[in-house]
């Protein structure tokens, strides 16, 4: 009989944040510089300990028109009248000043929105840069991705929205398309987690990007509203969740802005009875709990194979147990906070319907230690019916499961829960992979893999260019 290997605790390994990573206040970065709001100020809060980090400006309407008068300065006087090839040279140069802040960003982004610093360092900036760098590249190369005799010319003045939990990365991914199409761009990031953006404004600044071509103003709901009504703008562009873009899409009805929604779908996991199972748990468990991104949403739903179901049900509670949850800024975390209070309750709202639907919820790691913060355990919801797949909409950390005989039948009830954004497939059949990847309502799809992408080939294609274009 082999002996068990001793089980060993893990030293802390905090990062280190300086004495001056963050600000005490934050003003908006408007026309090339920073400036005091009309608004007043609100704190921005550490999810992980509901302590106050730092103050953060809300812009008023003054500061959205004044913002805009800026941008459409900005637009006119500098971005609108560079050749393309110059205006190459100052998005390298401000991707170039973003990467110089990468241990800045990384931490901000942890602090802010509790992002596990690892996560932060080692995928989160890397494809913020990655994707600035890629959209950059595409700014000399516009008169290519239309038809011969075709012309094309910028929108003019975008606002953008932040709103999802990698704000390093939706940023990026935001304003890239918007400033290598030759617009300007006014960017609203999310309230719950500000200050990612706010450094690359600071970025913007160092590298010198004309002013007014960028502006970053934080705030709230109000602040968003001023801005969808400003005459000033041209287009509106977010990728979110759904109801925000309804609630857009009927503000702009009736008017001349331009539209650039993107609906949030989320993602689905599929294990099939042929699939390498330890590889397949650890899939999940990176798509469901560990993956945040703006590209591919967490998978809110797993699908598997009857056969399998027992087993893979047993070996992925063994594996959640051992997810470490806890001090975002320790090298050992997994996981971290959700971002808000908010969305927790969210979850628990979920989580509460799930099992008075018939679900059997299973928590498969501990309830936080911690008496603050907005944290959730794993969890995993089986036996989960109807109700919970299409009437409810489901959230990570809370992962409904349902199993599945033939590939056909996952497929309906793939599609009886509507549109999903990724998909991740795993078989041991390369013909299994293709009938999923061919009938699946899904942008991308994985086979043995979850949210595995180029930044060069999956954020800056010519189509998200196109949409900030007249032609």
């Amino acid at each position: 009989m082999t002996k068990a290997p001793p089980e060993f605790d893990y030293a802390p390994a905090p990062a280190e944040t300086g004495p001056s990573i963050l600000r005490a206040r934050y003003g908006l970065f408007s026309g090339g510089a920073w400036c005091e709001a009309a608004g007043g100020v609100f704190a921005t809060i550490d999810p992980a300990t509901e302590k106050p980090l730092s103050e953060i400006a809300r812009a008023s309407a003054e500061d959205v028109e004044r913002a805009v008068r800026a941008a459409r300065r900005g637009y006119d006087k500098y971005w609108r009248k560079l050749r393309p090839v110059e205006r190459v040279k100052h998005l390298f140069r401000f991707t170039r000043a973003v990467g110089e802040r990468a241990g800045e960003l990384a931490l901000v982004q942890t602090l802010d929105a509790g992002t596990p610093i690892r996560h932060s360092r080692e995928h989160d900036v890397p494809q913020t840069l990655a994707t600035l760098f890629a959209y950059a590249g595409w700014a000399d190369k516009l008169a290519w991705t239309v038809r011969a005799g075709e012309r094309t010319r910028p929108l003019g003045v975008v606002a953008a929205f932040g709103a999802g939990p990698a704000p390093a990365l939706e940023a990026a991914c935001a304003l890239g398309p918007v400033l290598a199409s030759g617009n300007a761009a006014v960017y609203v990031p999310s309230e719950e987690a500000p200050l990612a953006a706010l450094v690359l404004a600071q970025a913007a600044l160092d590298a010198d990007l004309p002013p007014g071509v960028l502006s970053v103003l934080t705030g709230d709901a109000r602040t968003r509203t001023a801005l969808l009504e400003d005459e000033g703008v041209d287009a509106v562009a977010l990728r979110g969740p759904r109801s925000q873009c309804v609630a857009i899409a009927q503000a702009l009805a009736g008017s001349s802005k331009r539209g650039v929604l993107r609906p949030d779908a989320s993602g689905v996991v599929i294990v099939c009875d042929d699939a390498p199972l330890d590889q397949a748990i650890e899939g999940v468990v990176n798509a469901v709990w560990l993956e945040r991104g703006p590209f591919a949403p967490a998978a809110a739903r797993l699908f598997v194979q009857e056969s399998v179901f027992p087993e893979v049900l047993e070996r992925l509670e063994e594996r959640l147990a051992t997810i470490r949850q806890g001090d975002p800024l320790d090298e050992n975390t997994d996981r971290g906070p959700l971002l808000s209070r908010a969305r927790r309750e969210s979850v628990e709202a979920y989580v509460r319907a799930a099992v008075e639907a018939g679900a059997c919820e299973i928590r498969c790691s501990a309830a936080s230690t911690h008496e603050r913060g907005f944290w959730y355990p794993p969890t995993v919801l089986r036996d989960a019916g109807p109700a919970v797949r299409d009437g409810l909409e489901p959230c990570a950390p809370a992962l409904p499961v349902f199993t599945f005989r033939t590939a056909v039948e996952a497929l309906e009830r793939v599609a009886a829960a509507g549109r999903s954004g990724s998909a991740g497939i795993w078989t041991s059949s390369g013909q299994t992979a293709v009938f999923f990847a061919e009938r699946l309502s899904a942008e991308s799809v994985w086979c043995n893999a979850y949210e595995r992408y180029d930044a060069s080939a999956y954020a800056a294609g010519a189509a998200a260019l196109r949409a900030y274009l007249h032609t």
